[in-house]
């Protein structure tokens, strides 16, 4: 039976495939966009609002594997007093913040993306369901969650 540590491997091994499938296929279908925009006057069809899926996946995939490796950008204004003086208390208050805000943002996703499916949106160009892309999203967040809890040293 896999232990929690060959499992949390395995997902980060498959988002950072899916990272860089999601950045070949956004990179290709630009440069096709663009030279079918400006060398033939063809753009193509749809392909502003694919990438907008694509860059919102990408961002998502890369938020988990940042997650994975505790890597995430932070500001210190007053943290490097207390962690000297509470180390083990900072690194933890920090831990719990950046939890609650990934699972708040994943529950959005979700939320968002139940309520249009329910509604039936639609995207504008390509007329398909919006509750795919923004319940993906809220998965992966949600997958960027359990990788921070599930860290070293948690």
């Amino acid at each position: 039976m896999p232990t929690l540590n060959d499992l949390r491997s395995c997902t980060i091994a498959a988002l950072e495939w899916l990272a860089l499938g999601l950045g070949a296929v956004l990179l290709g279908l630009t440069v096709c966009d663009v030279v079918g925009r400006y060398g033939f006057n063809r753009p193509l069809f749809g392909a502003t609002e694919v990438i907008q899926w694509i860059m919102g996946a990408f961002v998502f995939c890369g938020l988990g594997l940042v997650s994975a490796r505790n890597t995430h950008v932070a500001i210190d204004l007053i943290s490097p007093r207390l962690a000297q003086l509470y180390p083990r208390l900072m690194s933890g208050v920090i831990g719990i913040f950046t939890a609650v805000g990934l699972a708040a943002i994943a529950w959005q996703l979700a939320h968002m993306g139940f309520d249009a499916a329910l509604r039936g949106k639609q995207s504008l160009v390509l007329e398909v369901a919006v509750a795919v892309p923004l319940l993906a999203y809220s998965l992966l967040c949600g997958l960027a969650t359990a990788l921070h809890l599930t860290g070293r040293g948690r």
